[in-house]
């Protein structure tokens, strides 16, 4: 990484984590909420209602012997990223982030979860070497933190920044289904 891509992190436009998992869901949604302030519903794409069940909890303390924070948000200042995980899992004196989806792993889930580990670094001075997301009724998949998916973090804020910084309408997802159930589509049309 350059000095001036770093510099970039630090005095762009502040970023979701779960901006990077839209990011690659289509890159349009980034355009439209930051460039328009086009309203959005999470709901219909990313609702989960056992998020909102309490009992998944105690499952997972009872599965994985460790403590369980639910949604803890962080703020790098190094990144100016910011972001609340799902849940943070506390075994002994290691950190592990876990994030609930739905359906099946799709890229961009893993470069959610590795920006809540280095969030995770950078607020508890840890070095995080996996994660979890967890597929409630499916399965719990662990992703190991590796230096691949730390640059696959950095590359996609270098790219939603510079689309932030240029006000450049990125091409639309590949998808097309995908454009079916966004909420942006009357404007966006997936053209």
């Amino acid at each position: 990484m350059t000095q001036n891509t770093m510099k970039r992190f630090i005095s762009g436009p502040e970023v979701r984590a779960s901006d990077l998992r839209q990011w690659y869901y289509c890159p349009r949604l980034i355009y439209w909420r930051y460039t328009f302030r086009a309203p959005w519903r999470p709901g219909r794409i990313t609702k989960l209602d056992e998020k909102h069940d309490p009992s998944w909890v105690g499952r997972l303390k009872a599965f994985s012997g460790c403590e369980v924070e639910r949604n803890v948000c962080l703020r790098s200042k190094t990144l100016n990223l910011v972001g609340c995980m799902d849940a943070l899992l506390m075994c002994g004196d290691e950190l592990i982030p876990l994030e609930m989806k739905r359906g099946t792993i799709r890229d961009g889930h893993d470069v959610q979860l590795c920006a809540y580990a280095m969030l995770i670094e950078e607020n508890f001075e840890v070095k995080v070497t996996r994660g979890y997301l967890y597929y409630p009724g499916e399965k719990l998949e662990e992703v190991p933190m590796d230096n691949a998916l730390r640059k696959k973090v950095l590359r996609t804020l270098d790219l939603i920044r510079r689309i932030l910084e240029e006000g450049m309408m990125p091409e639309p997802t590949k998808d097309k289904w995908k454009c079916r159930v966004c909420d942006h589509y009357t404007y966006c049309g997936g053209v």
